[in-house]
């Protein structure tokens, strides 16, 4: 099969330092984080191999990995690694030479200076500009995948399961910014209406018709004329960008309330998760067998990470996409890019599985820093080139750790143990700091009877096992010796002798699945894309 349509307008390569560092000093708070992955200059954005960017913001530290060329045509990459101060970050673009190529004995590389600054200014979390050494500030974008057939292939009903469906979990806020609900919700292909979401929420269940608009994976749904009774919400507007899903919904009363949410995967219709094993992937650790949909961003080959430049990956992986682009040498030294992108897990059209294998490619001649806009071309008898095979399943027994963890065999090596890079060295209790939404069970009734006590929630006082909220009246700490699942309880009052409600998730810094969701990073910065509104 073909690779998906989207990628084909994908314009090129990226960039790698092992050089990163994290700080804290206290600048203005975004109301967005820029999405990590795959980055384009949008008017470059013309389906021909061209530049490119891997984009990488955690809390306030800023690394980004460039693909390009040198005036001789031959394929390079740079790296910029700096801190934000609101929405904006400037840092050297810095360049180097002497590292580790396919199939080579392992050697650090030496950094060769830099070619000058690059500044970067965020609109949102998909959006902004960037001023590159000797060229003039041009237009960025998330590069997003947008393939309709096969996405809807995706979403037709198959035997035994019926239908299936992209599902979400969604949280809605009222205009006063409190957030007040907590929806499950599927969005599916019918014979009746070409999509349709349906929303579990407690008792209720409700259906929507729904439309495309113009932008990547994003819909236009009204509430459906079979409903059995009229629903909370009348219509929605949303857009699934990589694992988040933004947009709003309007009430009864024609207000407009602002969701946010993160994406489950894809599987078949059941509010219970019944038929978990027969999900086709998974955005979030929880049990299911399907494939997981990785972290998107940085990756380091894990014995490779010696605090000295060498190589680097970004994993970027969209639904069953996933775009590889290596930063590494070739045998002489050079520094190059190679990159490549497939599909993986259950193709829909035929029903097979694909291998989880990702055709590497070279470039070279396309456009050099400061030059003229060119494209790039394909060298098609590169000796050094092949398949690279990625793993994200079962290769670690750590549930939390199988989204920031997996397996990589590059052409002419062996297979080896690779790792999403944390800039920020965050330990099981940094990872909760910052501001959640979470969904208590209320503990003095029979489980029959309890109900849910949402709270938006700011933890950030840390103790030698456990970190508190400011008021001290919620309590966090890992469960079970596991550094990825946690347990929170919520007492009475501040003398905590009583607790009167408790949730359990699982989070690895990257990755969130259970009954809480985290809104702001410990700088107070927002971890999505911010207010992105459908078109």
């Amino acid at each position: 099969m073909q690779i998906s349509n989207g990628i084909r307008f994908l314009r090129s390569a990226i960039v790698v330092s092992l050089a990163v560092f994290s700080c804290t000093a206290s600048w203005a708070a975004r109301d967005f984080t820029p999405q990590a992955g795959t980055w384009v200059i949008s008017e470059e954005l013309d389906g021909k191999p061209g530049r490119g960017l891997a984009i990488d913001v955690q809390g306030n530290t800023f690394f980004m990995q460039v693909f390009g060329y040198e005036k001789n045509g031959d394929a390079t990459f740079y790296t910029a690694t700096g801190q934000m101060e609101g929405n904006t970050v400037t840092a050297p673009l810095m360049q180097y030479q002497g590292g580790r190529s396919f199939g080579g004995e392992a050697r650090d590389a030496v950094e060769t200076g830099s070619l000058g600054n690059v500044t970067l200014n965020f609109t949102n979390g998909l959006v902004g500009t960037i001023q590159l050494p000797g060229e003039p500030t041009v237009a960025i974008e998330r590069f997003l995948v947008n393939d309709r057939e096969l996405e809807d292939a995706q979403l037709q009903p198959t035997e035994p399961h019926g239908s299936r469906a992209n599902i979400s979990i969604w949280w809605v806020q009222d205009q006063q910014g409190k957030f007040t609900d907590l929806l499950s919700v599927y969005l599916t292909a019918t014979e009746k209406n070409p999509y349709q979401v349906t929303i579990y929420r407690k008792s209720e269940t409700s259906r929507y018709s729904c439309e495309r608009t113009l932008k990547p994976q994003a819909f236009h749904c009204i509430s459906s004329a079979d409903n059995s009774k009229e629903p909370k919400y009348q219509n929605l507007r949303f857009q699934m960008v990589g694992s988040e899903v933004v947009g709003n919904v309007t009430d009864k009363s024609n207000r407009a309330l602002r969701l946010v949410g993160t994406m489950r995967g894809l599987g078949p219709i059941s509010p219970a998760y019944v038929l978990c094993a027969f999900f086709d992937y998974t955005y979030m650790p929880s049990g299911c067998d399907g494939l997981r949909i990785p972290s998107n961003g940085t990756w380091i080959i894990s014995d490779e990470l010696t605090g000295k430049p060498g190589r680097g990956l970004s994993v970027d992986r969209q639904g069953q996409t996933v775009i590889l682009q290596v930063f590494d040498y070739l045998p002489n030294g050079q520094p190059t890019f190679h990159m490549g992108s497939s599909l993986i897990g259950k193709d829909p059209f035929t029903g097979t599985y694909n291998e989880d294998v990702v055709p590497l490619k070279r470039y070279r001649g396309g456009r050099f820093l400061g030059g003229p806009t060119m494209p790039g071309t394909l060298v098609a008898d590169a000796p050094e080139v092949g398949n690279a095979r990625l793993d994200f399943n079962g290769v670690i027994e750590n549930q939390g750790a199988w989204y920031i963890s997996g397996t990589l065999q590059l052409p002419g090596e062996d297979k080896k143990f690779l790792n999403r890079l944390d800039l920020q060295s965050q330990g099981p209790l940094d990872r909760l700091q910052g501001e959640w939404i979470m969904n208590f069970s209320a503990v003095q009734k029979p489980e029959y009877l309890q109900e849910s006590i949402v709270k938006t929630v700011r933890l950030s006082k840390i103790t030698d096992k456990s970190v508190m909220s400011d008021d001290g009246l919620i309590v966090c700490s890992t469960l079970e010796n596991n550094q990825y699942k946690y347990k929170c309880n919520l007492y009475n009052d501040s003398l905590r002798l009583e607790v009167v409600g408790s949730t359990e998730f699982m989070a690895n810094g990257f990755t969130t699945y259970g009954s809480a969701f985290q809104l702001r990073d410990k700088f107070g910065n927002w971890r999505g894309v911010g207010d992105v509104v459908p078109e």
